[in-house]
């Protein structure tokens, strides 16, 4: 709940939170979030937003992690660039400290990033002898487990489509949802 996560006399709503507020929340620390105008919506500057990021920018803004501040309107536009609040900041980095990972996990997110991208350029293939191929050479015996732990959760799909005597690799949908939040977590973390 994310009144509790900072003060546990404060929490008048409760929230559960999930990937999509840290993820909103990260997005208004860069400074991709705004509005035009101080009574609209949140958005994103230049991307159209999944329902779920909607929802939790406006949960984040009405449970007062989210606002404007001092926000100037961009005099081209009208835009107003939403800013955390001292709140919001508190619960970025109290769930940033907490999502520190082993280095075992550190490594499978890796691994999963690389081959979940390899995907989704078309790059990953199976042989008729069940061995993954990323461009035809073999993988290392760590990214075929790796990819055979993506397959059993559904991330990825071993399709009937054929190139190069491979059957073709894709992402499945929560397989793009994965990549994107990985994709996110990678570029925040260098």
């Amino acid at each position: 709940m994310t009144a509790q996560l900072l003060d546990p006399k404060q929490a008048a709503r409760p929230l559960a939170l999930d990937t999509n507020h840290l993820g909103a929340l990260q997005m208004v620390a860069r400074g991709e979030v705004g509005a035009y105008g101080a009574a609209a919506a949140l958005r994103h500057r230049t991307d159209d937003l999944g329902v779920l990021m909607v929802s939790a920018l406006f949960t984040l803004r009405r449970d007062g992690f989210v606002g404007f501040g001092d926000a100037v309107p961009d005099p081209r536009d009208g835009w107003l660039q939403a800013g955390l609040t001292s709140a919001g900041e508190r619960l970025l980095d109290i769930w940033l400290r907490r999502g520190r990972r082993s280095p075992d996990e550190a490594a499978r997110t890796r691994d999963w990033f690389v081959l979940l991208r390899c995907a989704q350029r078309g790059d990953l293939g199976m042989t008729e002898a069940n061995q993954v191929v990323d461009r035809g050479s073999p993988v290392e015996s760590r990214l075929a487990a790796r990819m055979r732990e993506l397959v059993s959760a559904g991330h990825l799909v071993i399709g009937a489509a054929r190139l190069r005597d491979c059957r073709m690799i894709t992402l499945s949908e929560t397989g793009r949802a994965l990549h994107t939040r990985l994709d996110l977590s990678q570029s925040n973390h260098g």
